[in-house]
């Protein structure tokens, strides 16, 4: 192999490394402005709301849901969904998630018609603004 041909294989790999940034980049993008930005806002509006909802639920379907669509929408997420018509909304239920990724919060959250608590982990709480969110919010540490 000679230089040039080395030369053409180390320009053909920058392409493909090229190609290969730009998803990060977006979701280095995506992260900062519709997940930190977005969180900050939307945890104020629950805040706001959590004055005239003692139950949560003005925080669920009005700053919850549409946090967790923007969020989904400005990570390129697609959701799909089954099954909830099966759904009797005057029962209680319990949903366990099962982490494939963490998106699958944001879906509950978005797709879920139903007023639903997490159970949280204890440091979650402690986060400035969004903590205090969760908890007027009704989600149980």
């Amino acid at each position: 192999m000679t230089n040039d041909d080395l030369l053409t294989v180390a320009r053909r790999g920058q392409k493909r490394v090229s190609k290969n940034i730009r998803p990060m980049i977006r979701s280095i993008f995506v992260w900062a402005v519709f997940g930190i930005l977005n969180t900050f806002i939307w945890a104020l509006v629950a805040i706001l709301l959590s004055l005239f909802s003692r139950s949560g639920g003005l925080v669920h379907f009005y700053s919850a849901v549409p946090w967790s669509r923007i969020i989904l929408w400005g990570s390129g997420v697609r959701v799909e969904i089954s099954g909830l018509s099966k759904i009797d909304k005057e029962k209680s239920h319990i949903y366990i998630p099962n982490h494939l990724s963490f998106f699958d919060i944001f879906s509950l959250l978005a797709y879920l018609p139903v007023d639903f608590k997490f159970i949280l982990k204890k440091e979650l709480m402690h986060i400035p603004i969004l903590g205090w969110a969760m908890k007027r919010a009704g989600h149980q540490y």
